[in-house]
């Protein structure tokens, strides 16, 4: 593997995370709210969850298009909708998502800041899940120590 880019001066990195409760309701509206409050703050990741896209939609639809930003994007293992998450990025960004092995719900990415690995992970966890549903905790766990044994860099 290799290093995921130049260093990252942490001391400006921005991170939105919105559940968005449905990316394409009206003709994806909330893409362009979006754009919109990007195109102010500048965001270097966005995190969203809930978007409602499923394995037959693609990452490359101009629906989902952020001007300077890439699309990275885990379905839901059972295909179904609501449990979606996708993490944008600014072109650029020294960031490298992570294989993950279990169940993926969730994105986990590492960011090389200020001559250190980070790692972040971006995930959705439905309200009406049961305490015997709750497996997506254990998953994390094993995906996160499937990273750190399993990443050069540690």
């Amino acid at each position: 593997m290799s290093n995921p880019g130049p260093t990252l001066d942490c001391g400006n990195l921005s991170i939105l995370d919105w559940n968005l409760n449905s990316v394409p309701v009206n003709d994806f509206q909330k893409i362009s709210h979006l754009i919109a409050f990007n195109a102010v703050y500048k965001m270097d990741i966005i995190c969203l969850s809930e978007t409602f896209l499923n394995i037959g939609f693609s990452s490359k639809d101009e629906n989902m298009r952020i001007p300077g930003i890439t699309l990275t994007r885990k379905n839901h293992p059972s295909n179904i909708n609501r449990g979606v998450v996708s993490v944008y990025q600014k072109t650029g960004l020294p960031i490298r998502i992570l294989d993950v092995v279990f169940l993926q719900v969730y994105v986990i990415f590492e960011l090389f800041i200020n001559d250190n690995f980070c790692n972040f992970v971006s995930l959705y966890r439905s309200p009406s899940q049961t305490h015997d549903q709750l497996r997506i905790v254990k998953d994390l766990e094993l995906n996160l120590e499937y990273v750190f044994n399993n990443n050069p860099f540690f």
